[in-house]
């Protein structure tokens, strides 16, 4: 009983988050876009070429479940090309030893 509650519940939240960055595309377009996919996109891959870049990370950084992100994954061609990066091939691939943003959130 508890479980089939929390996973209910679960379903509603991300249904009604789900609903939220969509109005917030839609109000938004430019600032949407950036916030809900290049930031979790920079933040994950860690190229000399793009902003954010740290050169002596010692372990990468990801933002939880980015790799199972389809609007992402939309969208990484049009950033590698935005920063020039030529790598063939998607640049998010599951990393056992990253360390896990949990989430980032935006107020307003």
């Amino acid at each position: 009983m508890l479980a089939r509650t929390l996973l209910q519940n679960k379903k509603i939240y991300n249904q009604y988050n789900q609903f939220r960055k969509s109005i917030f595309t839609e109000l938004s377009p430019k600032d949407g876009e950036v916030i809900l996919y290049l930031l979790p996109w920079l933040l994950s891959i860690n190229d000399p070429r793009c902003p954010g870049y740290v050169e002596r990370l010692r372990q990468p950084i990801r933002i939880y479940g980015i790799e199972q992100n389809r609007y992402i994954f939309r969208r990484e061609a049009v950033f590698k090309t935005l920063f020039n990066i030529r790598k063939e091939g998607q640049m998010l691939r599951p990393i056992t030893n990253a360390c896990i943003i949990q989430g980032v959130y935006t107020i307003g």
